[in-house]
């Protein structure tokens, strides 16, 4: 009897293995079972995870995937067919657990749960310049880090119970913890960042395993002290604008506040940004006498919120093809009460603007005009900022670039349209503090972002500034 289970049981490694090994076809050599723990994890994982991967393994042999690239499926392409499944694809999945194997094929699939953007979030092979992507080793790779830091931090506050006895993640007593610690998807990334020589560490098979260093259990304690003390303060409230052929309109504000209960600062507005390229109209070219923001600007004018005159600074976002025609604009109408600086803002290769200059065959690909304009004299006890100190006449991401850039998708409503979250922090922290009023005037989500962040080098630590958009 225990013979015929033995035999049984090689029998069965054997076919794994025989079966695996016909994947890689660059390879002439019959793997060991030692070398095929990818594969055998999710041919032992469960009904319904297996389900979602035999969905993914269909798409994949149909072509029913998304290439990267165009991002456009393969099976509409000339060759009809996506990138083969080598080895290194199923060795990444050593070391997820169910749940995290389940994600995965969701994400491989494009069927993540609150995504809008057109593709999905894992390839197979690595995507060129699509922030909020990962290739599937890559994914992999950092989902295992975090569930070793969600793992650390779950020792500290054993009473929230986060894994389970099978030891995934128990995801109902996560998210539970993370409202109450105000945790967000950025704050972990933040940590696993911090910590991702030590995580490796400790997901290697090879390490010799060890307690956790005293001094980084000390950092795991600190960071949640600080996001258990962070506070929120402020709202956001939003006027709509409407616009059709003849006519454009300013809604009220929502809820019951009046504008000018929402305007009343007793230390004046310091900031507004007004993005020229996402105002309705922005798109027609105008004749001399009739400019393309003149609908527009008549209407938010006429309803002055704020006054062309209220704000300390202005930020004015305008591609640089009608930065004259935008520039003519502040000579008539605040010249001799704001002084003017020019500054160029020179995209990075994750933004979408990036990709429609290439189309329009922009020399100075992506590159934006910025009009920073300043209030000469004091003014409500505010001393004039001086533009030349405060501002740059570049804003670009250093050579050689960083390896990590934030996750600009997470943050972004209109990618084409919408600068770096690193800048529009920059720029605040120069001219506003905490608690005070600032204007969005049709400059995307970004900034609303920014105006909750503290820090540019500790980017996951709110501080809101009161946030109050003219329009969206």
């Amino acid at each position: 009897m225990w013979t015929d289970i033995c035999f049984s049981l090689q029998a069965f490694c054997d076919a794994m293995v025989d079966k695996f090994s016909s994947i890689d076809m660059k390879s002439t050599t019959t793997k060991s079972v030692l070398e095929l723990k990818g594969e055998l994890r999710l041919i032992c994982c469960n009904t319904d995870t297996w389900e979602l991967w035999m969905q993914f393994f269909d798409a994949h042999s149909s072509g029913d995937l998304v290439n990267p690239d165009t991002e456009e499926k393969y099976s509409g392409e000339k060759t009809g067919e996506a990138p083969p499944l080598l080895r290194e694809f199923f060795r990444s999945l050593q070391g997820l657990t169910e749940s995290e194997l389940q994600r995965c094929a969701v994400h491989l699939l494009g069927n993540t749960v609150g995504r809008t953007i057109p593709y999905p979030k894992i390839f197979l092979k690595r995507p060129k310049h699509k922030p909020g992507t990962y290739s599937i080793k890559e994914w992999c790779e950092h989902r295992k880090m975090k569930t070793s830091a969600m793992r650390e931090l779950s020792g500290l506050i054993p009473e929230y119970k986060l894994f389970q006895a099978d030891g995934d993640v128990n995801w109902a007593a996560w998210k539970m913890f993370k409202i109450d610690y105000n945790i967000c998807g950025a704050s972990m990334r933040s940590l696993v960042k911090e910590h991702a020589s030590i995580l490796k560490q400790k997901g290697n098979k090879r390490t010799k395993k060890s307690e956790t260093d005293p001094q980084e259990v000390e950092q795991y304690k600190q960071f949640l002290v600080r996001k258990r003390k962070a506070t929120y303060e402020g709202v956001a409230r939003f006027c709509v604008v409407t616009t059709g052929i003849e006519r454009t309109t300013f809604s009220k504000w929502d809820g019951t506040i009046s504008r000018a209960e929402v305007r009343e600062d007793r230390r004046g507005c310091p900031f507004a940004l007004i993005d020229f390229r996402g105002i309705p109209g922005a798109s027609r070219q105008g004749a001399k006498d009739m400019p393309f923001y003149n609908p527009f600007m008549t209407k938010f004018m006429e309803y002055k919120s704020p006054g062309m005159r209220e704000p300390h600074v202005w930020l004015w976002i305008v591609e640089q093809e009608k930065l004259s025609v935008v520039t003519e604009l502040y000579e008539e109408t605040i010249k001799f009460e704001y002084s003017i600086f020019h500054s160029t803002y020179v995209p990075a290769k994750t933004e979408g603007i990036v990709a429609i200059n290439e189309a329009r065959g922009n020399k100075q690909v992506g590159a934006v005009s910025l009009i920073f304009l300043t209030y000469n004299a004091l003014w409500n006890g505010r001393a004039p900022v001086k533009a030349n100190n405060t501002f740059k006449k570049i804003y670009s991401i250093p050579h050689p670039p960083p390896k990590d850039l934030l996750q600009e998708t997470l943050y972004t409503v209109f990618p084409a349209l919408e600068l770096r979250l690193e800048f529009y922090v920059s720029v605040l922290q120069s001219v506003a503090i905490s608690g005070e009023t600032v204007y969005n005037v049709c400059g995307g989500s970004k900034f609303m972002y920014a105006a909750m962040v503290s820090s540019p080098t500790n980017i996951y630590e709110r501080s809101f500034v009161k946030f109050m958009p003219s329009c969206f």
